[in-house]
């Protein structure tokens, strides 16, 4: 009667006009792609969960500007998923005062560093790069990047990656070569020594600890986060006049407001049918420190893509 957290937009695709046809709420889509909120008139069965990635691209826009920024790159795995950042970023550079003078994809098949992409890259000397790698790719990118810098003196572009790469387990990996860059997120960092005692951080943390998933506590807080609005979801739902349905969860869905245990401070999970259709589309900017695995928050939490 209700599938949620599907990983993947592929995944999601996937399945998406079976649930619909059959009436099957799909909710909290574990990712971004803007046609979870862009389709709800033809697919009202389907619900997203992270904030979309057309919002993300404009928040990074919206701290470059802040920065002074006018030249920028794009680098993007050539998926549904990568293509959502680069279409936004194209369509809307201009209003942000931004000139797009590198435009680079990377094969999703092809396990190779993208060295010649960020060859290109450097011969444009863009001030700042948008980065829409995946997976390993997070990492193979920041090494190659980081070998052409070293390559090419005076030039240190400001470096924005996807907050699908902005964990301290995968940055981690990538060691020196991750210090400094910039992501974002509507979750707090539950590693950070400053949100230990947190009771919500803490109940989390020890339940993943609990089932020995403890390494996996920066990767699954989005699960748990999803699982959690899902579930107040249901208990909406049993509280309408006919009780737990398919279509009283789905009415829920696209008709509550809730803020999870996780989020930041300011994020609320909300939506209001056909005008609101995501639930969150508030994301903080955040610098990530190599040395301590954290990321310091830059500037205030960007709320002015929130749809009301």
């Amino acid at each position: 009667h209700l599938l949620s957290g599907i990983i993947g937009s592929p995944n999601n695709l996937a399945v998406r006009d079976t649930l619909n046809e059959e009436c099957i709420p799909q909710l909290g889509n574990l990712t971004g792609l803007p046609a979870w909120g862009d389709d709800v008139e033809d697919y009202p069965w389907t619900t997203g969960g992270l904030v979309p990635y057309d919002v993300e691209t404009r928040v990074y826009m919206e701290s470059l500007q802040s920065q002074g920024v006018t030249k920028v790159a794009l680098i993007y795995v050539n998926t549904e998923f990568g293509k959502s950042y680069a279409d936004t970023a194209k369509a809307e550079a201009a209003e942000f005062g931004l000139e797009i003078v590198a435009d680079e994809t990377i094969d999703p098949t092809d396990p190779n560093p993208p060295a010649g992409q960020v060859t290109t890259i450097a011969a444009a000397a863009p001030e700042a790069i948008i980065a829409v790698p995946l997976g390993a790719g997070c990492i193979s990118f920041l090494n190659v990047l980081a070998e052409k810098k070293a390559q090419t003196p005076g030039w240190e572009p400001l470096t924005y990656v996807t907050n699908t790469c902005a964990s301290s387990l995968i940055l981690g990996i990538a060691g020196a070569n991750a210090d400094g860059l910039y992501t974002s997120n509507a979750l707090i960092d539950v590693t950070d020594p400053k949100n230990a005692e947190d009771p919500d951080v803490k109940a989390y943390v020890d339940y993943m600890n609990s089932i020995g998933k403890g390494d996996l506590v920066t990767t699954a807080s989005a699960g748990w986060t999803v699982a959690e609005v899902v579930v107040a979801i249901i208990k909406q739902a049993m509280e309408s006049p006919e009780g737990l349905t398919r279509a009283s969860i789905i009415n829920a869905a696209r008709n509550f407001e809730y803020e999870s245990s996780l989020a930041r401070p300011g994020v609320k999970s909300k939506t209001s049918g056909l005008d609101d259709a995501f639930p969150a589309e508030s994301l903080q900017v955040l610098q990530y420190d190599a040395d301590t695995k954290t990321f310091t928050e830059i500037g205030e939490l960007i709320t002015k893509f929130e749809s009301s």
